[in-house]
């Protein structure tokens, strides 16, 4: 992506999670500035305090206490992706955001900014045959995050599924009650069904397997390099 847009990579910061790539970048003439043991990277941990805030100004503003876990996926990834298209005050450049320095892409409102995150939508379906009565011609579904074509489709999370599914058209109403309380069932259905060290919702190691990693064994010494790495993560 970068070498795309007439870039030429000879840094790259990051904490330890990331020593294991120095293989990789050496014979691309890539430099790896690590940290040391508790020390972080400013510019790293100041971006990640922005999204945090973007996060939890939403939960908090949100009608519906408690997401599902699909939902906080993509509201991590809205968060991101409009951040990235916007133009950032202390950013390389004053006129340019970071979307379009790297990937050409510029803030289209009629793309971007079409529906808030969480927005109640019924979103229009096109069911096989066309022809059929008794098929629902729209779905329950929750707004995501815009695709970014050019057609200015968004991704919705199916509340008939529980799957994410792409749409060009909807029509946005109220959130109701009962759409409400079946965001929060779904949310608590996670919550329960998990092993009561995970009830937390805090985020977890994991091993190559995909096995919770819930203390250190012998085979599992490397991982001290490496404490943020969740291995083995879908």
């Amino acid at each position: 992506v970068y070498t795309a847009r007439g870039f030429t990579i000879e840094w790259i910061l990051s904490d330890r999670a990331f020593e294991h790539l120095r293989p990789v970048l050496t014979p691309l003439n890539i430099r790896l500035n690590t940290t040391a043991a508790n020390e972080h990277v400013p510019e790293i941990e100041r971006c990640i305090r922005v999204i945090k805030e973007r996060v939890r100004a939403f939960v908090t503003t949100y009608p519906v206490p408690r997401l599902p876990t699909i939902m906080k996926i993509h509201l991590l990834q809205h968060v991101v992706q409009m951040l990235n298209l916007t133009v950032q005050p202390n950013g390389v450049s004053p006129i340019h955001s970071p979307a379009t320095i790297i990937l050409g892409t510029k803030l289209d409102a009629d793309i971007h900014c079409r529906l808030e995150f969480g927005t109640y939508c019924q979103v229009h379906d096109e069911p096989s045959p066309l022809n059929s009565i008794t098929a629902p011609r729209t779905l329950d579904a929750i707004s995501l995050r815009p695709i970014g074509n050019a057609q200015g489709g968004y991704y919705f999370l199916c509340l008939t599924t529980w799957h994410v599914i792409a749409r060009r058209q909807w029509t946005c109403l109220p959130l109701p009650q009962h759409i409400a309380d079946l965001l929060s069932a779904k949310a608590a259905d996670e919550s329960s069904s998990r092993p009561q060290y995970l009830r937390d919702d805090l985020f977890h190691f994991r091993r190559a397997d995909k096995s919770i990693l819930t203390s250190l064994d012998t085979d599992d010494s490397h991982l001290l390099l490496y404490p943020f790495v969740d291995e083995g993560a879908a």
